[in-house]
């Protein structure tokens, strides 16, 4: 081969150097650009949850539950017993046969005959709001517990029995609501529980209630009043 000048020269022995150390090859630098990640960019491995991440803690209150938090179910407005005459009126029909205001609700069925059949008798709102009456519950008398039952329709839904205990003459379920207590807590009525109680007799709802004796199994109408009771110790008789 002809070698024209140094410089060429040089070129070929460039060249040949080249060729006898593997230039074709990659350099050992260029391999930290392959497929394989490094350590810090590698991909996390699943692993399970600790117990303590699928667990509520019980040590800590949740804050939804907490009674700050938790809302108050509203008092109910009265409509019955406890009510002003003007809203009991508009859920009881007034029996004209009698004093304005005395008698509500005629049944046929009730009382000891017909010209005495109200449901609601000798009703007393003279402190302004509706708090006496007697229930007439049936004509040939029903279960002390039906009678219960019949006359606290009428009551607050959450009135909740405080005592009862029974006696010669009647039995007595004293009960205290929420509702009530709202309404009557304080001056004039001074009732801070709301208590009100169901006097259960049987008999003639209008013969005296001195000689009657009680029959559980024939009640025949229930007294109630907002009379105070802690307990039947606190009761001062049929």
């Amino acid at each position: 081969m002809r070698v024209r000048g140094a410089g060429a020269a040089v070129a070929v022995v460039l060249l040949l150097t080249a060729c006898g150390s593997g230039a074709d090859e990659p350099a050992a630098s260029s391999s930290a650009t392959s497929a394989k990640p490094a350590a810090s960019s590698a991909k996390p491995v699943p692993t399970s949850a600790s117990p303590s991440s699928s667990t509520v803690d019980t040590a800590t209150p949740d804050p939804s539950m907490s009674p700050s938090s938790t809302p108050t179910a509203p008092i109910a407005p009265l409509t019955d017993y406890g009510a002003v005459l003007s809203v009991w009126a508009k859920h009881h029909v007034a029996d004209e046969r009698f004093d304005p205001g005395a008698m509500w609700d005629p049944t046929p069925g009730l009382g000891p005959d017909e010209d005495n059949n109200d449901r609601y008798n000798n009703l007393d709102a003279s402190t302004g709001r509706v708090l006496a009456y007697t229930v007439y519950v049936a004509r040939g008398g029903v279960p002390a517990a039906k009678a219960t039952a019949a006359a606290m329709t009428s009551l607050p839904k959450d009135a909740t029995v405080l005592w009862k205990q029974q006696f010669a003459a009647c039995s007595v379920v004293q009960l205290t609501s929420a509702s009530l207590a709202k309404a009557v807590g304080g001056k004039p009525f001074s009732n801070p529980q709301g208590q009100v109680q169901l006097v259960l007799r049987s008999g003639s709802p209008t013969a005296p209630s001195a000689v009657a004796k009680l029959d559980p199994a024939k009640v025949t109408h229930v007294q109630v009043r907002p009379t105070i009771a802690a307990s039947a110790q606190d009761f001062t008789g049929c």
